[in-house]
């Protein structure tokens, strides 16, 4: 289809970095500094970036450079990983509003600075995790302010430089960046490499982001093949998601004792430093699993976008007065559970005319095989294809798949989200090894026909400025012990360890429900009320619904909002969605006023949008947060949510 290239890359792009200091002095190196909250691990050398040649935001590519299809073939791997990431988050086009109404303007977009870099660790995990400490030229001193970004998805330590890097550095303040654990810290099996906190090749396991005992290795290597791979989200044994929250509160620790070090004549303190984590997706849910960690009230405040939380209790939600049955399922549940339906319900009569039905349409006889096997599992009914789909369907329907999020459905799909999620985090979960081929299942460098390959040197000196986090992307694929037949065979397993009540997977969800204790941290969630990815029953109205604070919490649903903006690039969704990088931008605002000035945050509710069109999005189409929402105001009791259709 014309827009698959579009996806493939909003979930193959990661990046990388190789530090490479342009015109100008970075300050010198001092001792490491102690910390209470982790320790560092490795630091770097500061880097000075002169906002012309090279920059702390863009990478020296600037507004046509991050435009570009690709980034240039002798750019440093820190600006590829820019470019990856930034096109892979947000919608970067200026028809689409990037630099009029959201992200820096297009003079700003290059910003001088220094960006300190280190490895870091919590108290019980074994692996370090990548930070970034940015500070621009313009940074107020007398008025200073951090954002402590953890990265989307999988993502490594560029990450989050689209969105909350984007929104710090813009106004005035330092950005933390990390890859809270996740990021891309894969091994090599055949040779040990790995990728280091320049995410530059190596085999140096002391300076890898993720390394494998010798034996563990080389007998995965023998069972999987030349061109397998280990991923340290997937395969760490630690369940990396356990420490998201520490890791990032260590490290907004860390980027205020990098403050202090840096302004030798100033001391930068948690007294007088605004300290803000904000992210979107898999780093929201970091951000507030940080405020829920927050233990030592580092944090000032938490302004999150789609994040992928699940309450341990969920909250009751109510929609136009009809509770909401089953909300605030893991993501692993019916995530798994998509993996299983959604290749047969791509199918279904009533979403041929959705975006990316030419995709399904193509798949269209190894889709018809899969609902035949669901229906022989006794999983859809019907004696057609056409009836087994529009079953699938509705059983997603049910599952808390909406129909605002039907427009995603064929790009879901074709960018293979559900296998991607599903196979990561039944490796992480339940502890299980790249050896083990869980579900037979495994990672690999691959043809398209799915034959596995050694990778080339190119390929793998590039890997983790290309991807992003977990495969499939950058020429890694998911692989089958038994070949591509047995996909059908494997989402059946992967749905198999949710429903045995005694499944390490299901033991290891446990481990990372969230709390739901926000304590006394002022809290902005944003969430798409068409999300595909993180449906919006099950992660923010649940969560807010269960949600405790002594401080103001605030929920804004956005009509027309979706997952990923990078896909707004394409005609057919621009029309339909609006960017929620311009309403996080707008929240951080809003929370930074709440704290300066004590000014008062609008109460929670739906905005309201108006459709672009064909044309570029205007001011005029993007509704606004309303200090009065009247009909619009969603309403929140003691563990219940009210929410206006």
């Amino acid at each position: 289809m014309r827009n698959h290239r579009l996806m493939r890359e909003v979930f193959g792009a990661l990046g990388a970095s190789l530090m490479a200091a342009c015109a100008g002095e970075a300050p010198e190196m001092a001792t490491a500094p102690a910390l209470s909250l982790g320790s560092v691990a490795l630091e770097r050398p500061p880097a000075y970036f002169d906002g012309v040649a090279d920059d702390l935001l863009t990478g020296g590519l600037g507004l046509e450079g991050l435009n570009a299809a690709a980034p240039p073939a002798d750019a440093s791997l820190r600006s590829k990983a820019i470019h990856y990431n930034f096109r892979a988050i947000i919608d970067v086009t200026e028809a689409g509003g990037f630099t009029r109404l959201y992200g820096p303007a297009k003079d700003r977009l290059k910003v001088a600075g220094t960006e300190y870099r280190a490895l870091l660790r919590v108290d019980g995990m074994k692996t370090s995790f990548a930070v970034a400490v940015l500070i621009p030229d313009d940074f107020d001193a007398d008025d200073p302010c951090l954002i402590v970004a953890p990265s989307s998805g999988s993502r490594g330590l560029y990450g989050a430089i689209g969105t909350g890097g984007a929104i710090g550095l813009a106004r005035g303040c330092a950005v933390a960046l990390t890859d809270k654990t996740t990021g891309t810290g894969y091994v090599h099996l055949e040779t040990g490499e790995g990728y280091d906190v320049d995410l530059a090749l190596t085999d140096d396991p002391a300076e890898m982001l993720y390394a494998l005992d010798e034996s563990e290795r080389r007998e995965a290597a023998a069972a999987l093949g030349s061109g397998a791979i280990a991923v340290k989200h997937a395969h760490s044994g630690e369940n990396v998601e356990r420490f998201w929250g520490r890791a990032t509160l260590a490290a907004a620790e860390y980027g205020l004792a990098v403050l202090d070090r840096h302004f030798a004549d100033r001391k930068m303190t948690r007294e007088n430093t605004r300290v803000l984590a904000v992210s979107i997706s898999n780093g929201g849910r970091a951000a507030l699993m940080a405020a829920e960690a927050d233990e030592t009230g580092l944090l000032d405040g938490v302004v999150v976008s789609e994040p992928s939380v699940a309450p341990a209790s969920p909250g009751r939600v109510v929609v136009d007065g009809a509770e909401i049955e089953g909300a605030g399922r893991p993501l692993y549940d019916y995530a798994s559970f998509a993996n299983l339906l959604a290749p047969c319900a791509a199918l279904a009569p009533s979403l041929a005319d959705e975006p990316g039905a030419t995709f399904s349409a193509s798949a269209a006889p190894a889709f018809a095989g899969w609902c035949a096997k669901l229906a022989e599992a006794g999983l859809v009914e019907g004696a057609t294809v056409e009836r087994q789909a529009e079953r699938a369907l509705a059983a997603l329907r049910a599952y808390g798949f909406a129909p605002d999020t039907d427009p995603l459905f064929h790009y879901s799909v074709a960018v293979r989200i559900w296998p991607a999620v599903t196979v990561a985090y039944a490796n992480a979960y339940g502890r299980y090894g790249a050896g083990d081929a869980l579900c037979g299942a495994y990672y690999a460098f691959a043809d398209a026909d799915g034959t596995q390959r050694a990778p080339t040197q190119e390929e793998k000196q590039a890997l983790a400025a290309r991807s992003g986090g977990v495969p499939p992307g950058a020429g890694v694929e998911i692989l089958y012990r038994d070949g591509p037949a047995a996909a059908f065979d494997a989402a059946m397993c992967f749905r198999r360890l949710w429903t045995e009540s005694e499944s390490r997977v299901r033991e290891g969800v446990n481990e990372v429900l969230n709390t739901a204790d926000l304590r006394a941290v002022p809290t902005i969630i944003l969430h798409g009320r068409a999300d595909a990815l993180i449906p919006v029953d099950h992660a923010s109205r649940a969560y807010v619904a269960a949600a405790r604070s002594n401080a103001a919490l605030r929920y804004y649903e956005i009509e027309r909002g979706q997952h990923f903006d990078a896909f707004l690039t394409a005609p057919e969704m621009a029309a339909r969605f609006a960017p929620m990088q311009y309403y996080l931008e707008k929240s951080v605002d809003l929370m930074l006023d709440h704290l300066r000035a004590g000014a008062k945050l609008p109460p929670s509710q739906v905005v309201r949008q108006t459709s672009r069109g064909p044309g570029p999005l205007g001011a005029e189409h993007l509704g606004a947060i309303r200090a009065e929402p009247d009909g619009d105001a969603i309403e929140k009791e003691e563990g219940a949510i009210a929410v206006p259709r």
